[in-house]
């Protein structure tokens, strides 16, 4: 990817792994398992000396602490499966789907 300047965003969850992506002059990393790795707490900790690297935490990230996540000013964008899981649309639930949608929309808005 990088030879064919395709933009990728490895996962990391320990200075080493964000040491081997700045290695490779990346700026940007996905922190995953966020919640599992230790959470908000865990990866503002890990972001203080990398003062150049930016993250997008996904893995436990749902409306409950999204807004936390991108009150960091580190954090470029969140991921999270909640709002499309597979059962929601294997059932053609696309109404809770753009309910959840907009939830989100109206949380970032809150920032």
């Amino acid at each position: 990817c990088l030879d064919r300047n395709i933009p990728i965003f490895p996962g990391v969850n320990s200075p080493t792994q964000v040491e081997m992506g700045l290695e490779r002059d990346l700026k940007v990393l996905k922190f995953f398992p966020a919640e599992a790795s230790g959470g908000l707490s865990m990866l503002k900790a890990m972001a203080a000396p990398y003062g150049d690297v930016r993250f997008m935490p996904t893995g436990g990230i749902n409306i409950n602490n999204l807004k936390d996540y991108l009150a960091f000013d580190r954090i470029i964008a969140c991921g999270g499966t909640w709002l499309a899981t597979a059962s929601l649309i294997n059932d053609g639930r696309f109404d809770e789907i753009t309910r959840l949608t907009q939830q989100v929309v109206e949380t970032t808005r809150q920032i």
